[in-house]
């Protein structure tokens, strides 16, 4: 996913897990998260509603392999910007960046 991100030019800062991006020094410069709703430790959506609780109003674009019923409307209910299932096209992710980039808050990279 990193790759694919910066082949758009955009900088790109991989975290291991949901927590680990929550205790990294650099979250308040992060202008975009892009995750999996299924991840190690929190979910996406779990993800999504600590970033809000910290007063973080980065755009957070969620994908998924396993969609089920109600998981886009639950990702636009804890704020989530975008939601992807996966497989995705590379422009449908592109789309997603930049629409959640134009709404972003200000911050140095993805």
């Amino acid at each position: 996913m990193g790759q694919l991100v910066r082949s758009f030019d955009l900088a790109v800062e991989l975290y291991a897990s949901g927590q680990a991006l929550l205790q990294s020094a650099s979250i308040g410069r992060i202008r975009c998260v892009v995750c999996d709703v299924r991840m190690p430790g929190i979910d996406g959506f779990a993800l999504c509603t600590a970033l809000r609780a910290l007063g973080l109003d980065v755009p957070v674009i969620l994908m998924t392999a396993y969609a089920q019923d109600g998981d886009e409307q639950r990702a636009l209910d804890v704020g989530a910007t975008g939601f992807l299932g996966k497989p995705f096209q590379e422009r449908e992710l592109l789309r997603c960046l930049a629409r959640a980039l134009a709404s972003g808050e200000s911050g140095s990279g993805i």
